[in-house]
């Protein structure tokens, strides 16, 4: 969960410039989230 989280942090920081890069990097760790849950 850890990576993922760095990850979160950095694309988030990168949205600023890329708002669509952010939201669909932001819909595969969701997606990948529920995987690693289940």
């Amino acid at each position: 969960n850890k990576p993922l989280l760095s990850v979160a942090r950095q694309t988030f920081q990168a949205g600023k410039d890329s708002p669509f890069e952010y939201c669909r990097y932001y819909v595969l760790s969701e997606y990948f989230g529920e995987i690693h849950y289940h």
